[in-house]
């Protein structure tokens, strides 16, 4: 007798599969330039392999959240500056952001062709800093990215590395700022 072991109704514990290790898979390198290089569009929904990664685990998506990992947010070459954009890069993603009027509608495209897909939700990896290429205050930096995010139905937020990456200051801020202007998104 055989038992299926994936309950027939929903976790409501968050739960994701992350994309990193994939990145490295396809690579075969080992070197992170090249794992933050293949994240997107073609990765996550090119159906040959080592692609189609939104087609994982078609028994347990509606338990998991997809989260892109390191770099779906940056160029194929990108500088420190680039790190924390938190911008749908619009090489890596030229559907979402193809007519696109702002971030949050781009993010928001892909978003739902992964709930489509039957993904709890969509997430992805943050660095733990500002983006230097932008002007904006720390405060406004978040804020707006919050927004952006919540505006999307982004779903979580894997939080590492970067500037702030061990200021519990930092993100006891990112905290207090997700629970007023996203209070869905999971830090």
């Amino acid at each position: 007798m055989t038992v299926d072991l994936v309950p027939s109704h929903p976790n409501p514990t968050p739960d994701y599969y992350c994309t990193w290790q994939t990145q490295l898979y396809a690579t075969s390198d080992g070197k992170p330039e090249g794992q933050r290089a293949v994240i997107g569009e073609k990765a996550l929904f090119e159906e040959n392999k080592p692609f189609g990664w939104a087609y994982f685990y078609e028994k347990a998506r509606n338990d998991l959240i997809l989260v892109m990992d390191d770099s779906w947010d940056v160029p194929l070459h990108p500088q420190k500056s680039d790190f924390g954009a938190l911008i749908l890069n619009r090489e890596k993603f030229p559907a979402a952001t193809k007519g696109a009027k702002n971030n949050a509608e781009a993010l928001k495209r892909l978003t739902e062709t992964v709930k489509s897909l039957g993904w709890k939700g969509l997430g992805g990896w943050v660095c733990a800093q500002e983006s230097t290429n932008f002007k904006d205050s720390p405060e406004d930096y978040w804020k707006q990215r919050l927004q952006e995010a919540n505006e999307a139905g982004f779903s979580y937020w894997k939080v590492d590395w970067g500037k702030h990456a061990k200021d519990i200051a930092f993100r006891r801020m990112l905290s207090d700022k997700a629970k007023k202007f996203a209070p869905n998104l999971i830090i």
